[in-house]
C-alpha cells in the first residue's frame, strides 16, 4: 500500500515537471515570435517616424534581443526558482559575461554611436582601407556587414569603424572628379581647354568644368580639370572622362606626348 502512495505522489512530482517544462517551452516559443512581432513594430514605427533606415534596424536587433532576453528570465521563473535567486545567478552571469565579452561590449556601444552620431547609413559606400570598402548592407548591434565591389560580404566589429578613419563617398550628394592630362608644346592650348570641358559636361558635369594649365613638364604642357558630378555617378563619369580624352584628342589632332630625351654627340 505505501509503495502504491510513492507511485502516486512519484507521478504527481514527474506531471507536475512535466507541465512546468511544457509551459516553459510554450512561453519561451509564443514569447519569441511575440517578440518578433513587436520588434517589427517597433522598427515600422521608428522608419515611419524618420524615414531613417539604419536607426529603424538597429532598432529592430536591439529590441529583438532585448525582449527574448527577458521571456528567458520570465520562463526561469515559470520552474518555481526563487526570484533572489535568479538574480543572484543573473549578477554573477552578467559579471562573468562582462569579462569574457569586453570586445562584444565595446561593439555594442559602437553599434549605439554609429546609430547616434550617423557617420553612414544603410546603402552608403565607406572605405575603410583596401580590403574593407563597398556598400554598408546591414548595421548589427555587434557587426557592420559591407557588400564588396566584387560581391563579397566583409563583416566588421563595430568597435573597429568607431575607433579607426573611415571615408564616407556619398555622405554629400555630390563629387569633385579631378583628371590630369597632357599634351604636346606644339598644342592649341584653348582648344584642349574647349575639348576637356565639352567632355566634362557630356559625362554628365553639373556645371562647367574648371580646366587651366597645372604644370610645364620636360616634354608636355600638363592640364588639369575639375568638376563637379553626382556622387552616384562618380565612377561612370571618371571612366568615361579618361576614355573620350583618348577619342576627342586623336579626332582634334591634340599630340598626348611621351617622354623623350634629345642626346647629341660631339665629335
Amino acid at each position: 500500500m505505501q509503495s502504491f502512495f510513492n507511485s502516486i505522489i512519484s507521478n504527481q512530482i514527474l506531471l507536475k515537471w512535466v507541465i512546468k517544462i511544457v509551459s516553459v517551452i510554450a512561453v519561451i516559443v509564443i514569447g519569441f515570435k511575440l517578440a518578433e512581432f513587436i520588434a517589427k513594430l517597433i522598427k515600422k514605427r521608428v522608419l515611419k517616424s524618420s524615414s531613417n533606415m539604419t536607426l529603424a534596424s538597429f532598432s529592430y536587433t536591439f529590441m529583438n534581443f532585448m525582449f527574448k532576453f527577458g521571456i528567458i528570465c520570465f520562463a526561469v521563473l515559470l520552474i518555481d526558482v526563487p526570484a533572489a535567486t535568479v538574480s543572484a545567478i543573473l549578477g554573477t552571469v552578467f559579471l562573468s559575461i562582462g569579462f569574457a565579452l569586453q570586445g562584444s561590449l565595446s561593439n555594442l556601444a559602437g553599434g549605439i554611436i554609429i546609430v547616434v552620431f550617423k557617420p553612414f547609413e544603410l546603402g552608403d559606400f565607406i572605405e575603410l582601407d583596401s580590403e574593407k570598402k563597398g556598400v554598408v548592407e546591414e548595421i548589427g548591434i555587434l557587426a557592420t556587414s559591407i557588400i564588396t565591389l566584387d560581391n563579397r560580404v566583409v563583416v566588421v566589429p563595430n568597435s573597429v569603424i568607431t575607433s579607426n578613419s573611415l571615408i564616407n563617398v556619398f555622405k554629400k550628394n555630390k563629387r569633385k572628379v579631378i583628371g590630369k592630362f597632357d599634351v604636346a608644346y606644339s598644342s592649341d592650348t584653348e582648344l584642349v581647354k574647349r575639348v576637356l570641358s565639352e567632355i566634362a559636361l557630356s559625362v554628365g558635369a553639373l556645371e562647367e568644368a574648371e580646366v587651366y594649365i597645372s604644370s610645364y613638364k620636360d616634354s608636355s604642357i600638363e592640364f588639369e580639370m575639375r568638376f563637379w558630378i553626382e556622387s552616384t555617378n562618380y565612377w561612370d563619369a571618371y571612366w568615361g572622362m579618361n576614355e573620350q580624352v583618348k577619342s576627342q584628342f586623336e579626332k582634334n589632332s591634340i599630340d598626348i606626348p611621351f617622354p623623350q630625351l634629345d642626346v647629341k654627340l660631339k665629335q
